[in-house]
């Protein structure tokens, strides 16, 4: 790291040690990817992918999209562990590498500590879980429930991706539960609960 440091002085990289100096989290980014950062960096995404690697450590990308709709990476980590503590660190080291800019909004899965530490750290940034993902597991887990009732899947659709305001989509969700007779369902009564995390309409007014 070092060595490329002095290559390029706009490689940047931080370890994180623990007592016995040994490395607990490393980060590092390049030169492209701050420039992409310092283009693009408004709307962040930032995921943990689970012990994939050799090391058996979270892999931690921080991923966004550019203006011509390609994904790019701004920088990536690989972590000790999945604690508060560990990626107020990691947040910290990114802003560190960019200069102190904040992204305007970051989404990220339902993961408590990466929540509190976005509200510790990217304080400017509003905080969104990831739509896809949630909408994903919950149709796993629904079962034959859209099947048995016809004509559910399509008015659930329509009121997750199409209501204008937050009213629209309150009501319409509401009269949804109890004309088909839902009040029992869980992976249901879990998104109202987290409606404000997550449905669109809820941040039409944020980039």
């Amino acid at each position: 790291m070092k060595k490329k440091q002095e290559e390029d002085p706009n490689f940047f990289y931080e370890f994180d040690l623990d007592e016995n100096r040994k490395v607990k989290n490393f980060f590092w980014t390049d030169r492209r990817s701050r420039e992409w950062y310092y283009k693009f960096g408004d709307c962040i995404s930032f995921d943990t992918t689970f012990l994939t690697n050799r090391y058996n450590l979270p892999f931690a990308p921080f991923v966004g999209v550019s203006g011509h709709g390609n994904t790019i990476l701004f920088g990536c980590a690989f972590i000790y562990d999945e604690t508060t503590e560990t990626f107020e660190w990691l947040f910290r080291a990114f802003l560190k590498a960019m200069n102190g800019k904040q992204p305007k909004t970051i989404i990220t899965d339902q993961d408590g500590a990466i929540r509190a530490a976005i509200k510790n750290i990217f304080t400017e940034a509003k905080h969104r879980n990831c739509f896809f993902h949630i909408v994903s597991k919950a149709l796993k887990r629904s079962g034959s429930l859209f099947k048995k009732r016809q004509g559910l899947y399509d008015i659930y659709k329509d009121i997750i991706h199409n209501s204008l305001t937050e009213e629209e989509f309150e009501f319409l969700w509401e009269d949804m539960i109890q004309v088909f007779n839902l009040q029992d369902i869980n992976f249901l009564r879990n998104m109202w609960e987290i409606r404000k995390r997550f449905i669109p309409v809820y941040f039409k007014t944020n980039f």
